[in-house]
């Protein structure tokens, strides 16, 4: 019955563990630990089976170990800042991209290069390259347009850029298809990114302090 009891109070302290994070989880962490050094002290003298014991043990230093984990954590965890982040990476006081300065953000941070327009049913379209110039991870969205040869647009599509958004890893490449349904209209066209947004990548767990 000893081994069984160490069981049971080595399995409850670690749900306490995990629930409540503190104290509890270890109390009867310790009380499943010296169940299972009695029961083992018996099982070794009757020469007994001491397998429940065994198992009382292990749960229960289990239990401990949970119990410990979750009071430490907090203190050592390390604070995660959005902000901070983005200002080691760009600058103190860094606050965002001019995005409606495209040529600037195409010049500095996202190079895109256009390949052959395809036609038929097989990825139809036309074959844009990003490439992120930075050391660091972004977000991208762009906006492109087909012009004629007398300056006039002719079709104009976010891709799945606009769309969706691009994360690209530190100068990474990334091929996509854009103006798929206007590709019968884009013989002789020249294609022009007309808006673009960048931003740094923030993991989603860095929380960013409130403004006021």
């Amino acid at each position: 019955m000893i081994p069984a009891a160490g069981i049971v109070a080595g399995a409850g302290g670690v749900v306490l563990a995990f629930a409540m994070g503190g104290p509890p989880g270890a109390l009867l962490g310790g009380i499943g630990v010296v169940a299972g050094v009695t029961g083992l002290h018996r099982a070794l003298r009757s020469k007994s089976n001491p397998l429940g014991a065994v198992v009382a043990l292990v749960v229960s230093g289990l239990a401990i170990a949970a119990t410990a984990v979750a009071l430490l954590a907090p203190v050592v965890a390390v604070p995660c800042d959005a902000v901070a982040i983005r200002e080691s990476q760009f600058g103190k006081g860094f606050n965002g991209f001019d995005n409606s300065n495209v040529e600037e953000v195409l010049g500095k941070l996202l190079q895109v290069d256009f390949g052959a327009v395809r036609t038929g049913t097989d990825e139809p379209g036309v074959l844009m390259t990003l490439t992120n110039r930075k050391d660091v991870a972004m977000d991208f969205h762009v906006t492109v347009a087909a012009f004629d040869g007398a300056g006039n647009k002719i079709a104009e599509d976010g891709g799945d850029g606009f769309l969706a958004g691009t994360l690209l890893g530190p100068r990474a490449v990334e091929q996509q298809r854009v103006l798929a349904r206007d590709v019968a209209r884009l013989g002789g066209a020249t294609f022009k990114v007309t808006a673009v947004q960048a931003s740094p990548f923030s993991p989603t767990f860095c929380d960013s302090p409130p403004t006021s």
